[in-house]
């Protein structure tokens, strides 16, 4: 008991895990940080692994810069099948571990793939509401390199773009 309302367990004379008066679990951190539960990979070699139930309350992930987040679920001990993987460099991959190239140079922010029939690599809007609204895709553009900020687009430019592309047995052509 380093603190009032606070109780730790220590190993070899080094705090390992800390529970706060608030409920708050720090694993291999103090968990100063407020979050309910924090876990800090120490030098370990191997992913870190975190088990969570069903919630209603919000919350984040963070992991260093450089590393992935994998989203999956255990088939048992010693299976685990990745649903979701949101690289370093900021894509979403659907069904996918890897990046995949298009059009020669091109690396999509967001890529859903399948190989499992009936279960194919589509993309839904659906809006469930009692208006006139529906479902919709929007592509857009600003000629300003900041994200967010606004500036006004030029004659002949490419508001947005649909691409077909097809395997020629090594690459994806248009």
């Amino acid at each position: 008991f380093p603190a009032a309302d606070t109780f730790t367990v220590e190993t070899g004379g080094t705090e390992r895990i800390r529970i706060t008066s608030t409920g708050g679990v720090g694993i291999g951190t103090i968990g100063a940080r407020g979050a309910t539960l924090e876990v800090q990979d120490i030098g370990t070699t191997g992913p870190l692994l975190l088990l969570a139930g069903a919630s209603s309350s919000e919350g984040d992930i963070v992991v260093p810069t450089g590393q992935n987040i994998n989203v999956g679920h255990w088939n048992n001990v010693d299976t685990f099948t990745e649903r979701l993987r949101m690289t370093s460099d900021g894509r979403v991959l659907i069904g996918d571990t890897s990046s995949r190239l298009f059009d020669g140079s091109n690396y999509p922010q967001l890529q859903v793939a399948s190989n499992a029939s009936g279960n194919w690599a589509r993309i839904a809007s659906t809006a469930y509401i009692d208006s006139e609204v529906g479902g919709g895709l929007i592509l857009a553009h600003s000629r300003n390199g900041t994200v967010g900020s606004h500036t006004v687009v030029q004659d002949d430019d490419k508001l947005g773009s649909i691409f077909f592309e097809g395997s020629d047995g090594n690459t994806f052509e248009r």
